[in-house]
C-alpha cells in the first residue's frame, strides 16, 4: 500500500519555546519517543533521532505564545484577486515569517458588505526553524505545520461543538501552560498561551476563572463577542478534583472534564501522559485523519509533495498498463499481423542496407587525420579573430575628424604586433624557435596578436595650448564611442620630455601642434 495513502504511521513533533517532543502515531497507539531542549546539545540529538525513524510524514504542532490572530475587513473581491489581497495583506502585517496564512470568514450584513477575513502568523520562525531544518536536511517529508489552536477546531467537531456560537476550549498542559481557545461555530478567531511560569494565586479553578474573564474582556473590547451572550468555556484538565463539575459566573459556564475522556478508539503511552490535552487531543484527530496543513509554505513541504507525486506517477503507471493489457486483449490477433508485417519490411530492407553499405565503402576516407583538421579550425578561427576591419576603421576616423575643423590628419598607419607570452605553446615544432619569423608566426596561430592603428594630426588653436589638448582629447573619446575600440594619444600638445619633438607654429596668433594617437583591439583569449 502506498503509504501516503495510508495514516496508520506518522511522526509527529511537538514544538515549544523550550524544546520539542517527538511522539510516534503507530497502530491506534501514540507514544513519546524522547524531548529535547532548544539548544545547541538539543538539536544534535533531534539529528541522531532522526536517523533511526520510520519512513512516515512528519507532522509538526506549534505550542508557543508568538502566535498572532487577526480579523479584518477587506473589499470583496473574488479568485485570483482575493488571493493577491490576501497575501499582500499577509505579507504587509507579518512581513518577517514565511509561516502565515489567511482565510475569509464572510461579509459583513452592512454598509460596503466587505469581507471578513482571519489572518494568522507564528512571529518568531527562528523557534521552528532549527527543528525543520534538521529534518529537511536528510530530505524527510514535512505533511503539515499547524498549531495546538487548530488541533482545538478538530477537537470541537469531535466533542459536537462546532454548531455552538461562541466556544472557548481551555487545555492544561504540564509543562507548557494553559491554552485557551476561542472558537465561533468551530473556527479558530483566537487563541492565547499562559505560560507554566505564570504564579497562581489560588487554586486551579480560581486560576482558570481569572484567565478565561480576561479572554473574554479581550474579546469584547476587539467586538468579536457581544457583552451580553454567555460563553461556554470547556476546561480538559488532568486534575482529579476537576471532572464532570460545571460552574456558571459572570456570562461563563465552564465545564470541566477530565481528558482520559477523549481517549477512545487509541492508546496513548503512560509517558505521554504528561503532554496534557494536546496530545489527547492530536491522538483523537489521527483517528479520523491528519492534521491539516496551517503555516506549512511549499519549500517546507516540497519532499512531501515530490513523494505524493512520485507515488501518483507510479499508481498511474500501473493502471495504465492494466488498462493496456484489457484493451490489448480483444485485439491480440491484430497485434500479431502488425509484428508479422514489421518483421516482413525488415526483411525487404536487408538488401537496401547492404547496397548502402557496398556504395559507402567506395568513399575514399578523409585525407586529413581527425586531429590534424581540428588544429587547422582552431588555428584559421584564432587568425580569423585578429583580424580588423580597416576600411571600417578609416572611415570611421575620417567622419570622426570632419566634425572637428580644427584637426587636421596627416598621416595614418597601422601593423600587426605581437602580444609577449612566455608560456606560450610550440605549435610548429619543426621550424627554429629563435627566429622572429617563426615566433611571430606562432604568435598569429596562438591568437596573440592585435592590429595596431597610428594616427597622426596637427591641432589649431587660437594661442592656447591648453585648448589644443582639449580638442585632441575630445576627438579621442569622440572616436572611441564610435568605433569600440581602445585609443591612447602618445603624442599631445603640452607634453614636453626628451622623446618629444616641438613642431608648433605661431600665425597670427593662432598655434598649431602635433598629437599621435594609437588605436588597437583587445586581444582575444
Amino acid at each position: 500500500m502506498i503509504p501516503f495513502l495510508n495514516n496508520r504511521n506518522a511522526n509527529i513533533l511537538l514544538v515549544g519555546s523550550a524544546g520539542a517532543s517527538l511522539l510516534v502515531w503507530q497502530k491506534r497507539r501514540l507514544s513519546l519517543r524522547a524531548r529535547f531542549e532548544s539548544s545547541d546539545d538539543g538539536f544534535a540529538d533531534f539529528d541522531a533521532a532522526l536517523t533511526g525513524l520510520a519512513s512516515a510524514p512528519f507532522t509538526i504542532v506549534m505550542d508557543v505564545i508568538e502566535e498572532d490572530f487577526r480579523i479584518e475587513t477587506v473589499a470583496h473581491v473574488t479568485g485570483s484577486d482575493r488571493r493577491a489581497l490576501l497575501t499582500r495583506k499577509l505579507n504587509h502585517l507579518f512581513r518577517t515569517t514565511p509561516y502565515k496564512t489567511a482565510r475569509v470568514l464572510g461579509r459583513e450584513k452592512t454598509g460596503r458588505k466587505d469581507d471578513k477575513v482571519f489572518l494568522t502568523a507564528l512571529t518568531k520562525p527562528e523557534i521552528l526553524d532549527p527543528w525543520l531544518n534538521k529534518i529537511l536536511a536528510k530530505q524527510i517529508p514535512v505533511r503539515a505545520i499547524s498549531s495546538s489552536a487548530f488541533v482545538m477546531e478538530r477537537l470541537v467537531r469531535f466533542l459536537g461543538l462546532n454548531s455552538q456560537a461562541h466556544v472557548l476550549i481551555v487545555n492544561e498542559e504540564e509543562l507548557v501552560g494553559v491554552r485557551q481557545t476561542y472558537l465561533q461555530k468551530g473556527r479558530v478567531v483566537f487563541s492565547r498561551l499562559t505560560p507554566a511560569s505564570i504564579q497562581r494565586a489560588g487554586g486551579f479553578e480560581e486560576f482558570i476563572e481569572e484567565q478565561s474573564l480576561q479572554t473574554r474582556k479581550y474579546l469584547e473590547r476587539i467586538k468579536q463577542l457581544p457583552y451580553d451572550v454567555a460563553l461556554e468555556v470547556y476546561v480538559l484538565t488532568s486534575q482529579p478534583k476537576a471532572e464532570e463539575i460545571e460552574v456558571q459566573r459572570d456570562l461563563l459556564t465552564y465545564h470541566y472534564s477530565s481528558i482520559a475522556e477523549l481517549a477512545s478508539n487509541f492508546t496513548i503511552s503512560e509517558d505521554e501522559e504528561s503532554a496534557g490535552a494536546l496530545a489527547y487531543s492530536i491522538a483523537k484527530s489521527f483517528t479520523q485523519g491528519v492534521l491539516p496543513n496551517v503555516y506549512g509554505p511549499f519549500l517546507a513541504l516540497r519532499y512531501f509533495f515530490i513523494e505524493k507525486l512520485r507515488q501518483g506517477f507510479q499508481l498511474a503507471s500501473v493502471l495504465v498498463f492494466l488498462g493496456a493489457l484489457w484493451f490489448l486483449y480483444p485485439n491480440i490477433m491484430e497485434l500479431r499481423d502488425v509484428v508479422l508485417a514489421e518483421q516482413h519490411t525488415l526483411q525487404e530492407t536487408i538488401p537496401l542496407r547492404q547496397e548502402y553499405d557496398t556504395m559507402r565503402a567506395r568513399f575514399p576516407e578523409t585525407p586529413i587525420p581527425s586531429g590534424k583538421m581540428e588544429v587547422v579550425v582552431e588555428t584559421y578561427d584564432r587568425i580569423t579573430a585578429q583580424t580588423m576591419d580597416l576600411n571600417h576603421i578609416f572611415e570611421i576616423i575620417g567622419n570622426t575628424a570632419l566634425v572637428s575643423p580644427e584637426l587636421r590628419l596627416t598621416q595614418i598607419d597601422w601593423n600587426l604586433e605581437e602580444v609577449p607570452d612566455e608560456n606560450a605553446a610550440l605549435l610548429y615544432t619543426g621550424l627554429d624557435p629563435d627566429t622572429p619569423e617563426v615566433a611571430f608566426q606562432k604568435a598569429v596561430a596562438a591568437g596573440r596578436t592585435v592590429p595596431v592603428i597610428t594616427v597622426e594630426g596637427l591641432v589649431t588653436s587660437s594661442g592656447s595650448r591648453r585648448e589644443a589638448r582639449e580638442r585632441v582629447l575630445n576627438f579621442v573619446e569622440a572616436l572611441a564611442q564610435r568605433s569600440g575600440l581602445t585609443v591612447t594619444p602618445l603624442t599631445m600638445p603640452l607634453d614636453l620630455n626628451s622623446a618629444s619633438s616641438l613642431t608648433t607654429k605661431l600665425d597670427n596668433k593662432t598655434l598649431e601642434e602635433e598629437f599621435v594617437l594609437e588605436i588597437r583591439s583587445v586581444v582575444s583569449p
